[in-house]
């Protein structure tokens, strides 16, 4: 291939890159209740997910990495074993397969292939994430903790819009003071929200870019950090103390529990029952389990609860999903997290960039808050996170698995 059939080759790659971010960004995050609410179209995600499957696999610059094909194993193991011994009908496991595995698709195809921008394109999200700031705000001002912000969105999704801004509006910028100054200001929009989860996220944000410094040789767990993140996660739990008391321990100790703790309290009690791959698919605090109805609810005596016994707020958190795939699910879905932070440490050690650092981190933090009282990581906005969380381990060069088939070798090999 010649200089210039390469470089008009990279050109399409960005310019396509560019236009799936903006796709994620306006119809996956900021419209995509509107769409939902006004349209009747809640496939934006699924949508999205396809597109990038299908992108991978077309994408002169992918591959197919050692994790990735991994990944693809366990989740065809726990279909085939939701399948052989099923707790719920076929369609709520086919459902709940879709649902679970569409965020790690997004994450894997990124994470696979080229996603670089140039410095124009970088520069054309930076505005549209301005703009689209500058036009929520009002919505927010006007709608203070509304349960539907100006009919574009509940409250707890416009929290996670302005977090998803705020992160994308930083990794494009040339991540200046300046430039961390305004992303704090896009996600402090979040705190009209007044969701408990949005005020600690904000204060770990904020504490993470404002004051604290990595360690120059790498260290994560010094005095120096323990001591600065103890702070930090105190200032987190005192936001969300109200909320925590409410869910966990006032509404624990009524007759009739709320849905989030009884969820929770009972999840323990499943899992010791199906220890090792759990109740399979479609079973437990998932939207198929909702819709399918879950045979567990009535086995366990769970819709006796008025709220799990009128089908409300079963999928209001992502944590009790674990039942559903065992004390192996959950140390899979660990080790995940695990190498990502591990990823982390080594962008920080091989470009001493400390904003794509913290970025990875608060990340990892964002997933951490959200899935104790919602159950982001499987919704829109789950998806387009992982999409931004691969975009920042790849865009300085971070190195993946080995991988088990170079979609770009092969592709170049057959154009000399």
């Amino acid at each position: 291939m010649g200089e210039g059939e390469f470089r008009k080759e990279r050109m399409i790659i960005r310019a396509i890159n560019f236009l799936i971010i903006i796709f994620a960004l306006i119809l996956g995050v900021i419209f995509y209740d509107v769409l939902d609410n006004y349209y009747n179209f809640s496939l934006t995600d699924e949508l999205l997910a396809l597109l990038l499957v299908v992108y991978w696999m077309l994408n002169p610059k992918s591959h197919f990495n050692r994790e990735f094909f991994i990944f693809i194993c366990i989740a065809l193991f726990y279909l085939g074993y939701s399948l052989t011994y099923p707790n719920n009908v076929e369609q709520a496991i086919w459902t709940d397969f879709f649902v679970q595995i569409k965020p790690f698709l997004a994450f894997y195809a990124v994470y696979n292939m080229d996603f670089s921008l140039d410095e124009s394109q970088k520069k054309n999200i930076r505005y549209i994430c301005l703009i689209a700031t500058i036009l929520i705000l009002p919505i927010g001002i006007q709608n203070p903790g509304g349960p539907n912000m100006g009919n574009l969105c509940i409250h707890s999704r416009y929290a996670t819009m302005m977090e998803i801004l705020g992160i994308t509006y930083l990794f494009y910028s040339n991540r200046t003071r300046r430039d961390v100054i305004i992303s704090i200001m896009i996600i402090a929009v979040g705190l009209l929200s007044l969701r408990s989860k949005m005020f600690g996220f904000f204060a770990v944000y904020a504490g993470v870019m404002l004051f604290w410094n990595p360690n120059k040789k790498y260290k994560i767990f010094t005095i120096k950090n323990i001591f600065f993140f103890g702070i930090v996660s105190a200032l987190a739990l005192y936001f969300a103390f109200e909320k925590i008391m409410f869910y966990f321990v006032e509404g624990s100790d009524k007759a009739d529990m709320m849905a989030r703790p009884f969820m929770y309290q009972m999840a323990w009690r499943i899992l010791h029952d199906y220890p090792i791959f759990g109740t399979g698919l479609g079973t437990y605090g998932t939207y198929a389990s909702s819709v399918y109805y879950s045979p567990i609810y009535l086995k366990y005596g769970m819709d006796s609860n008025y709220e799990i016994g009128h089908n409300l707020f079963i999928s209001d958190a992502f944590y009790p999903e674990f039942v559903e795939f065992g004390l192996l699910g959950i140390s899979l879905f660990f080790l995940f997290w695990r190498k990502r932070f591990y990823e982390a440490k080594h962008v920080f050690q091989q470009n001493n960039d400390t904003i794509v650092y913290k970025l990875i981190l608060l990340v990892i933090i964002f997933f951490v808050i959200e899935s104790v009282a919602d159950s982001t990581f499987t919704q829109n906005r789950g998806l387009v996170m992982m999409m931004i969380l691969a975009i920042l381990l790849k865009d300085k060069g971070t190195k993946s698995s080995k991988p088990i088939i170079e979609y770009g070798k092969f592709y170049h090999s057959r154009t000399h």
